[in-house]
């Protein structure tokens, strides 16, 4: 890993852990183990980081939701949902950007409201047109109840969000259990 890369490493801990203002460039400096001057052969400063890092997270994102919506014929409309679900809840729990996405989404800092809320709002309708796409077919091979695509989404969406914000609250196989209830009654009512 390279100075850059250990840069962007140590800032996206320290602000997910103390915050965008709480996270000082000294301190970065002294988490990578270089002086604070040599930052600044990498970064013009900290709000140059943390929009690094926020675009990280945000490609890192991107491919993941690209990943997990494949098409993948060997399962069924309701299997591939289900895949979905729990791929979704378990990134969330297991990936650090994602808790740094969700602080700095809700308690975000002044300059960088705007652009977090834009890149949100962007990301989630890219997922929902993935979403769709899925009930959409899953509407045609009749695996799923002929309904409004948008409010099935939506449904899933919400049900995905809810639980992907307590994923704290759980060990990883306590999640495994609240992740199948949660899936399995969406499933059944669709």
């Amino acid at each position: 890993m390279n100075t850059k890369e250990k840069i962007l490493e140590v800032s996206l801990k320290l602000f997910s852990e103390k915050g965008y203002e709480g996270t000082g460039m000294e301190e970065i400096a002294r988490s990578v183990g270089i002086r604070k001057a040599s930052l600044y052969s990498h970064f013009s400063g900290k709000k140059e980081i943390f929009e690094t890092v926020f675009n990280n997270i945000i490609d890192n994102y991107r491919k993941f939701i690209e990943k997990i919506c494949e098409r993948n014929d060997k399962l069924s409309v309701k299997q591939r949902l289900k895949k979905i679900f729990r791929d979704y809840v378990l990134y969330n729990k297991r990936d650090i950007g994602m808790s740094f996405w969700d602080r700095f989404y809700y308690f975000p800092p002044l300059e960088f409201k705007e652009y977090i809320y834009k890149i949100t709002l962007k990301t989630g309708i890219e997922f929902a047109d993935k979403l769709k796409e899925i009930f959409l077919e899953g509407i045609k091979k009749r695996e799923i109840k002929n309904n409004k695509p948008d409010f099935l989404v939506a449904t899933f969406h919400y049900a995905l969000n809810g639980l992907s914000l307590s994923v704290s609250l759980y060990d990883e196989n306590n999640l495994e259990i609240e992740i199948n209830k949660a899936i399995d009654v969406f499933l059944k009512l669709i």
